[in-house]
């Protein structure tokens, strides 16, 4: 049996990878949306975190997260955040027990420097024109780029000319 481990490090932001069981597109519609943040605002009332860069498709999601110092442990939080989606998923659709909208683990990487920090933000962004979904970036309305846009990480222009070429064939889920 593999044993995971997973490391911990104070100050420092953790990518997540979550997806969904069997890749199923539960979280396509607009309801699955409302409460993926319903339930990410319930978990951050338990388990405080910051999500600093995002992106939400429709059989996975990608979280860049900053956890406070005294409590760095974010398999806490993905295990309530997925336990909690989980109930109010079969609740809404009177789903029986025993079925669980996600796959069994998640992914995570520790972000090691800032090199690190913006190949993982980049990756993000770009994950919906990785998957073919959009080729401009602002169409993609369930992610953080247009945040990042005004923070002026990225200039407007960036979303549409080819720039996430090098970080497309990267594979962080």
């Amino acid at each position: 049996m593999l044993r995971y481990h997973r490391y911990y490090l104070p100050n420092h932001p953790v990518f997540i990878t979550c997806v969904t069981c069997a890749r199923k597109p539960l979280l396509a519609n607009k309801g699955e949306n409302e409460l993926f943040w319903q339930v990410v605002q319930q978990t951050q009332g338990r388990h405080p975190f910051t999500i600093i860069a995002y992106v939400v498709l429709a059989d996975h999601f990608h979280w860049l997260l900053e956890l406070p110092e005294n409590q760095p442990n974010f398999t806490t939080v993905m295990q309530m955040f997925k336990w909690k989606f989980t109930m109010e998923y079969r609740k809404t659709h009177e789903v029986e027990m025993g079925f669980s909208p996600w796959q069994k683990r998640f992914w995570d990487h520790v972000i090691r420097d800032e090199f690190d920090f913006e190949t993982h933000v980049d990756y993000i962004h770009w994950n919906p024109v990785k998957h073919g979904l959009v080729k401009n970036l602002e169409e993609w309305g369930r992610s953080s780029f247009k945040d990042w846009i005004e923070r002026r990480y990225y200039e407007r222009e960036q979303g549409t000319n080819g720039e996430g070429d090098g970080i497309l064939g990267l594979r962080y889920e």
